[in-house]
């Protein structure tokens, strides 16, 4: 809900939000000084956010459509109307 909340948040502001992992430090949203393995790590917590949030949807979209628990990629066909 993060996300959704905040549209235009960093994934990794996201991901420390929503408090997705202890492996990292509570990161300063002021980018200004921080350092390589600061921003090295926040780019490993976008990257875990925004997968976290993918599975998310298309378990949320594969429920709407009856099958639970299932995270698997919905086929864009699927939703076409014909």
């Amino acid at each position: 809900w993060q996300r959704l909340e905040n549209p235009n948040s960093a994934w990794w502001q996201v991901g420390q939000l929503a408090k997705i992992t202890n492996n990292y430090p509570e990161f300063d949203f002021d980018e200004s000084n921080q350092t390589e393995e600061q921003a090295e790590q926040k780019k490993n917590l976008a990257s875990m956010s925004q997968k976290l949030f993918n599975k998310t949807m298309n378990i949320v979209e594969n429920a709407a459509r009856g099958k639970f628990p299932l995270s698997s990629k919905i086929n864009i066909e699927e939703l076409l109307f014909k």
